[in-house]
């Protein structure tokens, strides 16, 4: 049987990793690990590589908990060719990206790739990752019926967001929809509230431990702005248990005016949007937050084969810079993040509002930069919002967490 006749992409279990091939002799099979999300798209790609290469590409899917998940097997030896993972620096630091992954940096993409999201998958200057997806941005989705029903323009500053609060509020519209039933979502007001914070550098400066969550004013300040969505009646009535799912629906329907979410929210987004736009929350730099996503951040192990490692190296530039890239953004409808390359024909006008607010001003986001990590965020501001602990006792046991999470990883300064 040939490469190509068993090219799908294949379901094969948790416990498999790269194989034993010799060093030197031709690639026939990579093993890829991703996550249980991977959307179809990447796996069609997968396909189409195989098919153009000859080279079997072996998807191995990692379960929820994914980056849990895929430190149990890493820290017992196991390997895949290439891992679609995370680009943060907390999960490079992990991986311990200087002794396990491959350093790209020589590659195409690094120079091609717009926007500087090339940058967002190195550590300490080392490229480690490659990006084919455009990352999520923070802000907020909108009802344009609503808002002009209600006579509110897009707010452009903060006076003006709080303004539209108080219309709505005054006309019985739900201003924010706020989904408690998926704890995660908690995160998103205040993660993007905190946008001026980043761009000051208060994540350089938690890195190097000179700054605390517990000692900063722009924190508590993004925490009891996020409580008075609810405590001041701005959001839905149900947000305890209301989910992501439901944000989505509550806001195509006109039921709430806003979403403070991620641009990961588009697909959840179904059928005709074009009654819904996208907008930075408003603050003082006019920047806004992006991340990118595990399910198109790629990297490359070491495996100590010479010819996996170098046929892992192929499909990288083959899929950002060669002609698997174009074939990429029909599947996906994406913008494109590459120098040359046009945006694909069928990009969603929702989705170019988005790219529209994050070409000109787009850091990275706090969790992108972050060398450690709060632990049970969502739990906290969960408890914050229900009235349990006030914003000085999250933001003391945030620091507190990530202190010890520094310690366990053992970065400098802690």
């Amino acid at each position: 049987m040939t490469a190509l006749a068993v090219v799908g992409v294949a379901a094969a279990s948790l416990s498999a990793c790269a194989s034993d091939q010799p060093a030197g002799d031709e690639a026939t099979t990579l093993t890829v690990w991703g996550a249980q999300s991977t959307p179809q798209a990447t796996k069609d790609i997968l396909d189409a590589y195989a098919e153009e290469s000859g080279v079997e590409m072996e998807f191995v899917t990692i379960p929820d908990g994914f980056e849990a998940n895929v430190m149990t097997k890493w820290t017992t030896g196991q390997r895949p060719d290439i891992l679609f993972g995370q680009s943060s620096n907390l999960f490079l630091s992990q991986l311990d990206a200087k002794k396990n992954l491959q350093d790209l940096s020589d590659m195409p993409f690094v120079s091609k790739t717009l926007f500087g999201l090339a940058d967002s998958g190195t550590l300490d200057g080392v490229h480690y990752t490659a990006t084919t997806g455009f990352p999520s941005v923070f802000g907020v989705f909108y009802n344009k019926d609503v808002f002009a029903e209600a006579g509110v323009d897009v707010p452009e500053t903060a006076e003006e967001f709080a303004a539209a609060l108080e219309t709505f509020q005054e006309q019985g519209i739900d201003g924010v929809a706020i989904a408690g039933g998926d704890t995660w979502t908690l995160q998103l007001p205040y993660i993007t509230a905190l946008t001026d914070a980043v761009d000051a550098g208060f994540v350089d400066d938690l890195n190097a431990n000179e700054a605390g969550y517990d000692s900063s004013d722009a924190v508590i300040e993004a925490l009891e702005w996020e409580k008075s969505l609810v405590d001041d009646g701005y959001s839905n009535a149900d947000w305890k248990t209301a989910t992501f799912a439901d944000q989505a629906a509550k806001l195509q329907s006109g039921d709430v005016a806003m979403v403070i979410q991620a641009s990961w929210m588009l697909p959840s987004l179904t059928g005709d949007t074009d009654n819904l736009g996208f907008f930075g929350l408003p603050n003082e730099s006019g920047k806004v937050m992006w991340q990118t996503s595990n399910l198109t951040s790629i990297q490359a192990a070491k495996t100590g084969d010479e010819a996996k490692e170098s046929a892992a190296r192929d499909f990288i530039e083959w899929v950002t810079t060669g002609d698997g890239y174009p074939q990429y953004l029909e599947m996906t409808k994406e913008p494109s993040v590459i120098d040359g390359v046009a945006d694909p024909e069928g990009v969603s006008p929702l989705q170019q509002e988005v790219a529209a607010s994050f070409t000109g001003d787009g850091i990275p986001s706090d969790g992108m930069r972050a060398l450690s990590s709060p632990s049970g965020l969502d739990t906290l501001i969960s408890q914050l919002l229900i009235g349990s602990l006030t914003a000085e006792e999250v933001a003391t046991q945030m620091q507190t967490t990530f202190v010890d999470n520094a310690k366990i990883a053992g970065i400098p300064g802690f």
